[in-house]
């Protein structure tokens, strides 16, 4: 700043003052934008040329490894109907087989009933026809003999039309005992083969249920069984993830005491190899815009830097020193 300046700056007020020190230090950071490129491709090299550092999740794995065992079981529906089906066949055939045995013998009682009522008809028939010819022999030798009037006759015709009736009383009530005892024969077939196949229905509920029983123990059994191993597995992914975080924790405290070492050794006695190259060029570069600077701003511009201190390191320091001493020399005439 030169003589003529600090001179006509006695007689500005301490605001007019700061605001243009503001403005200065505002205008010096927008410069600042043409390092800050320069700075980013270093730290670019810097990083790749740095043994990448250890990711957590690959030194400590979230997943345990362990897992549990996806399964499904039949419903309480589905075990019904499992049962039901894998007892059907059998029950399907006693079914049949009683149906089958009950209509054969159905079927000859039937043929035997028509067969009974048929040789009911043809005595019957028979009968009448030698009542009709016992009548015709009444009446022939009555008229032989001249009798046609007499009581003799009408006598002997009552006679063969009892002896008729009876005898047809005789052969119906003969053929209606025979259809009685076949048809008594049949009611009690359909009575059995119902009993049977209600007995068989009964049979078959309980068999299901039985069945139904056993098949729920095996499916409460497996579902015990994952159920049992799978807590265990949670059990164990949950000490899992305990012991990880701790490990977790432990590593990154050891690791913050080692940054920590590291910084203030590096503090103490300066970065070396690669590291030391590309800071003093960080360095070098910022020493170079910040010299070129106004002395009187020059170190509250570098104060004001949001990045600096990041891409400086130590060596922030060391140009925040340069730029104070330069300050402090920066000669003033009143």
């Amino acid at each position: 700043m030169s003589f003529w300046e600090d001179f006509k700056d006695l007689f500005k007020t301490k605001q007019k003052l700061e605001e243009e020190k503001s403005a200065k230090i505002a205008d010096a950071l927008k410069g600042e934008s043409k390092i800050t490129e320069q700075m980013k491709q270093l730290e670019k090299l810097y990083q790749m040329g740095k043994e990448p550092e250890k990711d957590v999740d690959e030194l400590f794995p979230s997943d345990s490894g362990l897992k549990t065992v996806e399964y499904t079981v039949a419903t309480d529906e589905e075990l019904d109907d499992r049962a039901k089906s894998s007892l059907l066949g059998d029950y399907n055939d006693k079914k049949n087989k009683i149906n089958s045995e009950t209509n054969e013998k159905l079927e000859n009682l039937g043929v035997k009933l028509s067969e009974t009522k048929q040789k009911e008809q043809s005595e019957l028939n028979d009968l009448k026809k030698k009542i009709e010819e016992a009548f015709s022999d009444v009446k022939s030798n009555a008229i032989k003999r001249g009798t046609t009037r007499s009581s003799i006759f009408q006598n002997s015709l009552n006679e063969v039309n009892e002896n008729g009736q009876q005898s047809e009383d005789e052969v119906v009530k003969k053929y209606r005992t025979a259809v009685d005892s076949i048809d008594a024969q049949i009611e009690n077939l359909k009575e059995t083969r119902e009993n049977a196949l209600n007995n068989l229905d009964v049979k078959y509920a309980s068999d299901v249920k039985e069945k139904l029983a056993d098949l729920t123990k095996e499916r409460d059994a497996i579902v015990k069984k994952y159920e049992e191993y799978n807590n265990k597995i949670i059990e164990k992914q949950n000490r899992y993830a305990l012991e990880r975080e701790k490990a977790i924790n432990d590593y990154l405290k050891e690791k913050q005491e080692q940054d920590k070492l590291t910084e203030e050794y590096e503090k103490e006695n300066g970065y070396t190899g690669d590291k030391k190259d590309n800071y003093e060029q960080r360095y070098n570069i910022a020493f170079d815009y910040y010299n070129s600077l106004s002395s009187d701003i020059a170190l509250d511009a570098l104060n004001a830097s949001p990045s600096m201190k990041y891409y400086l390191g130590i060596y922030y320091d060391k140009l925040k020193d340069v730029l104070s001493n330069k300050q402090s020399k920066t000669k003033k005439y009143f």
